[in-house]
């Protein structure tokens, strides 16, 4: 059982309004939340984000991963389809956690301008519920709305950003595409990759997080999301290279499965609900010049199997599925870095 941060949701629940309300559409498609919408995702599920963020993050920037983020004047953050920015926060609870006297710049794109009103006024106020670590934050907001996955890349490159960042990620933002439009949205994880290659920094690291769920007439999202990362790898000549999970590191050239469902599960306590469950699968790129040092990690452990599910298992680049004990002896995480 995870808790989330308490001053977090005293702070959502008690100044900002927020209350728990299940709503599985509002869950899947967030574009068009009015007011009263939005003060419900804040606490229903604002909590599952935050915390989904904050113990990924907790578990990837271990100190390798951190001397390359602070190797630059200042830490560029770019978070597409933020929200109201649950996944935001977490990252910046662990960054305010590891880092000391940064500057760290934030640059936040979402369609809903209610959503990024309220991520607006929770950066401002961040310091009343997490300690004080010398860091400077500074958000830059854009009010986008993407219509559906070939709009990702032109409307980005429409920013005129004239960086690379250090960190890119994704919290639940490709799976809305595939609700509307399974069709025609089809590679909209391969879109997202490609944001990656163009605009992510020497040394920087992009997550893409989603659901686990059935998207529209289509299939798993997690199945999706797998074969999709695995294409863009097989067919494209980029700078992108896979980390986690550790099994699509290792064997995604010579994967020849196409329904391998990988799946993280938080079971998370709040205000709202005492048992709140979610089920979350995500991907780990980062640029070549940190490659050869994570992959060292990854190789020094000498594992050949892999968990990546209840029950679901990557041994050698073969998926073992519903199987109630490991296929090996040695057996590891494949979401832990």
């Amino acid at each position: 059982m995870i808790n989330a941060n308490p001053y977090l949701e005293r702070y959502l629940f008690e100044k900002l309004g927020a209350y728990y309300e299940i709503n599985p559409f509002e869950a899947g498609c967030n574009l068009n939340n009015d007011e009263e919408s939005t003060k419900r995702y804040l606490g229903t599920y604002f909590p599952r984000s935050y915390v989904e963020s904050y113990h990924i993050y907790q578990n990837i920037l271990n100190q390798l991963m951190l001397n390359s983020l602070t190797a630059n004047q200042t830490i560029e953050i770019l978070d597409i389809g933020s929200g109201t920015g649950g996944n935001l926060f977490g990252l910046l609870t662990v960054l305010n956690e590891r880092i000391k006297n940064a500057t760290i710049n934030i640059h936040s794109i979402d369609g809903n301008p209610i959503a990024l009103n309220y991520q607006i006024k929770m950066l401002t106020d961040f310091y009343s519920y997490c300690p004080q670590n010398g860091n400077n934050i500074y958000l830059n907001h854009y009010s986008k709305n993407f219509p559906n996955k070939n709009y990702i890349i032109p409307l980005i490159d429409r920013l005129n950003f004239n960086i690379g960042f250090d960190i890119i990620h994704s919290f639940k933002f490709a799976n809305e595409f595939y609700n509307q439009d399974s069709i025609l949205n089809h590679g909209t994880y391969l879109e997202m990759l490609r944001v990656g290659h163009q605009y992510l920094r020497p040394n920087g690291l992009m997550l893409i997080e989603d659901m686990t769920n059935v998207v529209g007439n289509s299939d798993f999202n997690a199945i999706i999301m797998s074969n999709e990362c695995k294409y863009f790898f097989n067919n494209y000549e980029i700078d992108l290279v896979y980390i986690l999970p550790k099994s699509c590191a290792l064997w995604y050239n010579i994967c020849t499965n196409s329904s391998c469902y990988s799946k993280i599960e938080y079971t998370i306590s709040h205000r709202g609900i005492r048992r709140d469950i979610s089920k979350v699968t995500f991907r780990l790129f980062v640029k070549n010049p940190l490659v050869q040092q994570l992959f060292n990690l990854i190789a020094s452990q000498g594992i050949n199997c892999y968990q990546i599910s209840e029950r679901n298992y990557c041994e050698g680049s073969t998926y073992r599925c519903g199987i109630d004990f490991p296929p090996s002896n040695v057996v590891a995480d494949a979401f832990f870095l």
